[in-house]
């Protein structure tokens, strides 16, 4: 049995349902890597990878249309006044909260191999800027997870306009999900001292987190400032340099206070999303009047 036989018989135990028999298998010698690829037809420059096919099957957007974001209630009235929400540097997630290895943890364990990878790995969590919702509605654990002071619950109708590298609405994949893949790696590098070329995978990092998390249930909108820096940059190159600023600016435009958490703060309804508030629960029998005229001004459900 030939060696790209063993390496499509491998992958097809794993993942059943991957078209295997129309890739072809490529061995690079130099980086040690073997590459799973095909040309797509009349498209020479084009080929899909399996990389493409893992993307597919973990990094989804949610399905439901409805989304759940749980924070402190003093938070709540700058949302409904100024109809605008704050997505947070990912770094924060990273540097304050205990998931260190948040970002890096499917490079290291997909055995990507990145020149200066604390610079790389740090250079890029300070360029990603995330909202963290949730599918679980009126969750006993997000409740004692904002339970050291009064927490609340806005409930989102989600409308995604577009979704590319710059800003993208999708599922958090918990490492237990990637458990076959992770296996079909390791059985590669055993039998052939190779790793499987699964990079481009790599550019949902910011998707993955550890299983004890997964009760979390979590979605993210994340946006990332360095593709967005690099669209302005090839807007200007395309126009001669006539247009050196972008209009999505007025969107993403980042702050850092003093106390160094960096955010952007966007409307609730932009050119890539709507989010159209729900309802509003407060985790204690406390009751904002001014939360609760809000929603009745507003035809918001307020739920006590």
């Amino acid at each position: 049995m030939s060696d790209r036989t063993k390496i499509l018989n491998l992958i097809k135990l794993h993942f059943p349902e991957f078209d295997t028999p129309s890739y072809n298998i490529d061995f690079d010698v130099k980086d040690r890597l073997i590459k799973v690829e095909k040309r797509e037809l009349g498209q020479l420059l084009l080929k899909t990878l399996f990389s493409d096919f893992i993307n597919e099957e973990y990094f989804s957007q949610p399905n439901s249309s409805f989304l759940y974001h749980y924070l402190p209630a003093k938070y709540v009235n700058n949302i409904l006044s100024e109809n605008k929400i704050r997505l947070y540097n990912l770094a924060k997630y990273v540097k304050n909260k205990n998931d260190s290895k948040e970002y890096s943890y499917l490079i290291d364990r997909i055995g990507l191999i990145i020149p200066n990878a604390e610079k790389y790995l740090n250079s890029v969590i300070n360029d990603v800027f995330i909202l963290s919702c949730t599918t679980e509605e009126n969750s006993d654990n997000h409740w004692n997870y904002y339970g050291k002071e009064e927490g609340a619950c806005i409930q989102f109708k989600v409308s995604i306009k577009e979704s590319n590298h710059t800003i993208s609405v999708k599922n958090v994949v918990y490492e237990s999900e990637l458990t076959k893949l992770f296996c079909l790696q390791q059985c590669i590098k055993e039998e052939f001292d190779y790793s499987l070329d699964i990079s481009k995978v790599a550019l949902n990092s910011q998707y993955v987190k550890r299983s004890y998390y997964k009760w979390e249930k979590e979605v993210r909108i994340c946006f990332d400032n360095n593709a967005h820096q690099i669209g302005k940059k090839l807007k200007s190159f395309l126009t001669n340099g006539e247009v050196t600023t972008s209009e999505d600016d007025k969107y993403f435009k980042i702050k850092e206070p003093e106390i160094h958490d960096k955010y952007i703060e966007v409307s609730i309804n932009n050119d890539y999303f709507d989010l159209t508030i729900e309802s509003v629960q407060l985790s204690s029998n406390k009751t904002s009047l001014e939360i609760e005229k809000f929603c009745t001004e507003n035809e918001v459900k307020f739920i006590k």
